[in-house]
């Protein structure tokens, strides 16, 4: 039994193991999922390789960074390891002209693109090892960073455009699956294009098509290319890269409240109450890029590329840039030169710099601080409430001695009844009462008592009084004073008669 997380209503559910690649229904939103495959553990082998980390899965591939065997013909030691999933390998009418479009892509040669080291079409072993890359796919690093600055954002997409330039000039490959995905970043912020040249392959599969295989996201398909299947010119993919740099700016998927059904005929989103003012030149190219009708997008990475370049040339965006975009892939024939922000020539640009650079940071914190919330309403019931948690259990750990010493000194007075007796009838004796003055006088004998001749008195001395002259009781277990008076005459009356 494994446990898999709905991509719908991202709820955990559990899977038969013998469901690995087959399409379920999701039981909270009635979703149809694929069962992905089981991730292999830290440090396992597969196909001989040592897996590293896990980067991502797909219903195409699973992509993870691993080490190559010993006794392997690979030139590089770590590789970026791409296995084919099951849930395709069942479904494939043919696999042969699906794994020569994957080596005549990694054997392009071209920069942004992954270079094929080795690769095994055996039965049970398949897999292909690409260049070793530090990274992880563009989606996964925007959601744990948050949103990309703008000009951050236009550089990765800016290398994008240049490797699919090159693609296109050089193969009329154009990628047709362009999203977040796709797109592998290193904490350099360096791009490699993944899945280049496989989406037509895929599209000519019949029978993987109506078996409920589908890798392209509708969030980031053209509208031409998601209607009826025409996207053979670079407008598809300038498409494609424009809502990936929605996503860059926002953090969020584009119209990712539509089904895919509704996300064609909507208009794209507007991203620009996500970032900062004064970067009106940036939403005016997305909306170049984004445009509904090919006919008024963009239609060449030139064009794109050369637009890119304007805005990084604009002297307002100086102060705001966090570091100067690395082009990386850049088209044939033109020299790769680093967008560079004049300097300032007097005070008065320096203070409109300045004002937008208040603004921008002013934003970027009202940003950080949704983010954070965004990622509050996210966590569970412990992560929110950590704080009381630990108080509680601080309490809980102090009270429970103080209870047990406590109900040990219960038990100790039910087993101890004669100290409870003492206790109780101490308490019942009865206090002097303060107004009655307290003073000190000497015992004095009564007469009657020291007129007795030794033969009145009585042979019990004191026990045979009815009462003395303080009236005490003649059985009282202790003696008065008068009583001790009258046993010491009595000792000596009876000496003095024998001596006579």
């Amino acid at each position: 039994m494994m446990v898999l997380k709905c991509r719908f209503c991202m709820r955990d559910i559990q899977a038969d193991d013998a469901l690995i690649g087959e399409l379920v229904k999701c039981p909270f939103c009635q979703s149809t999922i694929a069962v992905p495959d089981p991730f292999p553990v830290i440090g396992s082998e597969k196909n001989g390789y040592t897996i590293e980390s896990i980067l991502f899965s797909t219903l195409l591939f699973n992509m993870y960074q691993a080490t190559s065997p010993p006794q392997s013909t690979c030139p590089s030691t770590r590789v970026l390891l791409q296995v084919p999933s099951f849930f395709f390998l069942k479904r494939t009418a043919d696999f042969n002209l699906f794994s020569t479009a994957v080596i005549n892509s990694g054997s392009m040669n071209i920069p942004g693109t992954p270079r094929l080291l080795e690769y095994s079409l055996n039965p049970g072993g398949i897999f292909f090892a690409y260049d070793f890359f530090e990274s992880s796919n563009l989606e996964n690093f925007a959601r744990n960073t948050g949103p990309f600055p703008p000009l951050d954002a236009l550089s990765i997409i800016k290398q994008c455009a240049g490797t699919l330039h090159n693609v296109w000039a050089n193969y009329g490959i154009i990628h047709q699956n362009l999203s977040p995905n796709s797109i592998l970043l290193d904490s350099a912020r360096n791009i490699l294009l993944m899945d280049l040249g496989i989406s037509q392959t895929l599209r000519q599969d019949k029978k993987l098509l109506d078996s409920g295989f589908n890798i392209w996201d509708p969030h980031y398909m053209s509208p031409e290319f998601a209607l009826s299947g025409e996207g053979f010119s670079p407008a598809c993919d300038i498409y494609s890269l424009g809502m990936t740099l929605y996503f860059l700016l926002t953090g969020n998927t584009p119209n990712g409240n539509l089904s895919s059904e509704n996300i064609p005929a909507t208009a794209p989103p507007d991203p620009t109450n996500a970032i900062p003012p004064g970067f009106n030149d940036v939403i005016s190219l997305y909306r170049k890029m984004v445009a509904p009708n090919p006919a008024e997008r963009l239609s060449s990475w030139e064009e794109l590329v050369g637009d890119v370049d304007i805005i990084f040339n604009n002297p307002l965006h100086s102060a705001t840039a966090a570091a100067p975009p690395r082009p990386i892939a850049t088209p044939l024939g033109q020299a790769s030169v680093s967008p560079s922000a004049p300097t300032p020539a007097n005070q008065q640009e320096n203070d409109i710099i300045a004002n937008f650079s208040k603004k921008g940071s002013k934003t970027e914190k009202n940003r950080h601080f949704q983010n954070l919330k965004k990622k509050n309403r996210e966590k569970g019931f412990f992560e929110k409430n950590m704080g009381l948690v630990l108080t509680c259990f601080i309490v809980f750990v102090l009270a429970v001695p103080l209870i047990a010493f406590w109900m040990h000194k219960q038990k100790k007075k039910r087993e101890n009844p004669r100290r409870n007796e003492y206790a109780q009838s101490a308490s019942n004796v009865e206090k002097p009462s303060a107004d009655i003055p307290k003073t000190k006088e000497k015992p004095t004998i009564s007469p009657k008592v020291a007129e007795l001749s030794p033969e009145e008195l009585p042979p019990g001395g004191e026990t045979d009084l009815k009462s003395d002259s303080t009236g005490t009781a003649p059985n009282s277990r202790k003696k008065t004073l008068t009583q001790k008076v009258l046993d010491v005459k009595r000792y000596l009356l009876e000496g003095k008669s024998k001596r006579n």
